[in-house]
C-alpha cells in the first residue's frame, strides 16, 4: 500500500471538545480515523497536540511528506513516526487510518491472538468524569463478567446490571434523576460506600438469575484526591464526612473494600508516582488485578519499571502516540504476565478502531463503557471480527 494523500478535518468529540480527523488515500483505498481525548489524565501522557487544532489541520492539509511512503508490514509504521509529529491524536488517528485502508487489517497485522477480550463496563461514575460537588470520590464503579464464552452475552448482562442500577439508585438516592456522566455511567449523590454496597446487592441478585459469576471493579483515580501526603475523601461514606486518610490507612481501607465485596479490579488505587505503595497493596489483595493507568500512561519505561507492582495495565494510543510503541508495551505485558487492557476515554468519538487493536494484541479486556453511541461502536466492531 503507498500513501497518496492525508487529509485533516476538525470534529468533536462526546464532550464537545475539539479533535482531529484524518483520512488517508492510498493505492489501495481510502479510510479515516479521529482520536479522543481524556480528563483525567495522567501527568506523564504525551501531549495531544503540538498547537491548536485549526493549525494543525491547516498544517497537515497544506503538507504532501507522507505521500508516496510505502506501507506494508506493522513495522511500516516507523516511517510515519519519524516524520509526522502534531501531538500524540493526530499521530493516532493517521495511523488508525493507514491500518483501516487494509480490508481487514485486524486479520492482517494480527500478533497470533484469536480471542474476543472481555468487556468492561462503566456503571457508575464519580471523580472528574461527573459534575457537581456532592459525589462519589471513585471515578467508576466497573463491571464484567468472569466465566462466560460468549462475547454477546457478557456485553447483554453489562447492561442487565446497568439497567438494574438505574432502578436501585432511583430507591435510595432522592436527587437522581437518571443523568448520566461524560462515560454514559450513572451519575449520583451517594457515598462510596453506599455505592459499593447498592452493586454488591445488584451483582448477587443478577449472578442468580444470569448464571455467569458478576464481578466488580473500581478506577479509583487516586491521584485526583491526593493532596500533600493524604488522599482527601470528600464523600467516604454513608454520613457523607470528609475524611483524610494517610498513604498506610489508604492502603488497607481499599484492601477491606477488595475483601468486603469481592472486588476483582482496582485501578490507579494510589497516586500516579508510588510504584511502592502500587506493590503493597498488591501483596495484600491476592487475586485481585491491580491496574496502572496513569502509573504507567502506556509508556515502555514506565510500564517496565512498574513491573512487580502491578498485574494489569491499561492501553490508551493516545497517551503515547504510536503503534509502534503500544505493540513494546503489550509484547513485554505478555512476556510478564500483566494483563492489557485496551481502553476508551472520557471524550469520545465514534471511532471503532480500538476493538481491532484489542483482537490484534490479544487484549485480556476492552473497556470501553456501557451506553452511548461513540462506546457502542467499538463492541459492535468486535462482534464484526468475531
Amino acid at each position: 500500500m503507498i500513501i497518496k494523500e492525508v487529509r485533516a478535518k476538525k470534529i468533536k468529540n462526546s464532550r464537545n471538545e475539539d479533535t482531529v480527523e484524518i483520512s488517508v488515500k492510498s493505492s489501495i483505498g481510502r479510510a479515516k480515523a479521529s482520536a479522543p481525548a481524556g480528563k483525567s489524565k495522567g501527568a506523564h501522557e504525551k501531549a495531544y497536540f503540538k498547537g491548536s487544532v485549526d493549525s494543525i489541520v491547516k498544517k497537515i492539509n497544506s503538507s504532501d511528506k507522507l505521500n508516496g511512503i510505502k506501507i506494508e508490514e506493522f513495522g511500516d509504521l516507523k516511517k510515519i513516526e519519524k516524520v509526522f509529529d502534531y501531538g500524540s491524536n493526530p499521530r493516532v488517528a493517521l495511523e488508525y487510518a493507514i491500518l483501516k485502508n487494509f480490508k481487514k487489517p485486524y486479520k492482517k497485522f494480527n500478533f497470533g491472538y484469536r480471542h474476543l477480550a472481555i468487556p468492561l463496563g462503566n456503571s457508575i461514575g464519580g471523580g472528574l468524569h461527573s459534575k457537581g460537588r456532592k459525589k462519589p470520590d471513585f471515578q467508576e464503579f466497573l463491571i464484567y463478567v468472569e466465566r462466560c464464552r460468549s462475547f454477546n452475552s457478557r456485553v447483554k448482562i453489562n447492561k442487565l446490571v446497568y439497567a438494574y442500577l438505574k432502578k436501585a439508585i432511583s430507591a435510595r438516592d432522592e436527587k437522581f434523576n437518571g443523568e448520566r456522566n461524560d462515560e454514559g455511567a450513572w451519575r449520583t449523590n451517594l457515598s462510596n460506600i453506599e455505592v459499593l454496597d447498592l452493586l454488591y446487592e445488584a451483582v448477587k441478585t443478577l449472578s442468580k438469575k444470569t448464571g455467569p459469576n458478576i464481578r466488580i471493579g473500581i478506577d479509583v483515580a487516586a491521584s485526583s484526591f491526593y493532596k500533600n501526603g493524604f488522599y482527601c475523601y470528600r464523600n467516604y461514606s454513608r454520613n457523607n464526612r470528609t475524611v483524610k486518610l494517610n498513604k498506610k490507612e489508604h492502603i488497607e481501607f481499599l484492601a477491606h473494600l477488595v475483601k468486603k465485596y469481592r472486588i476483582g479490579y482496582l485501578e490507579d488505587p494510589v497516586d500516579e508516582d508510588h510504584f511502592h505503595d502500587f506493590k503493597e497493596l498488591k501483596s495484600l489483595v491476592g487475586n485481585c488485578l491491580i491496574v496502572g493507568d496513569d502509573l504507567t500512561v502506556t509508556n515502555f519505561n514506565r510500564v517496565k519499571r512498574a513491573k512487580g507492582s502491578i498485574n494489569a495495565v491499561i492501553i490508551k494510543p493516545n497517551q503515547i502516540g504510536s503503534l509502534i510503541e503500544v505493540k513494546k508495551v503489550v509484547d513485554f505485558c505478555k512476556l510478564n504476565r500483566i494483563k492489557t487492557i485496551f481502553s476508551h476515554r472520557s471524550g469520545e468519538t465514534k471511532e471503532d478502531f480500538l476493538a481491532d487493536l484489542s483482537f490484534m494484541f490479544g487484549g485480556d479486556f476492552l473497556k470501553a463503557g456501557i451506553y452511548g453511541k461513540e462506546r457502542e461502536a467499538k463492541y459492535n466492531r468486535l462482534r464484526k471480527i468475531k
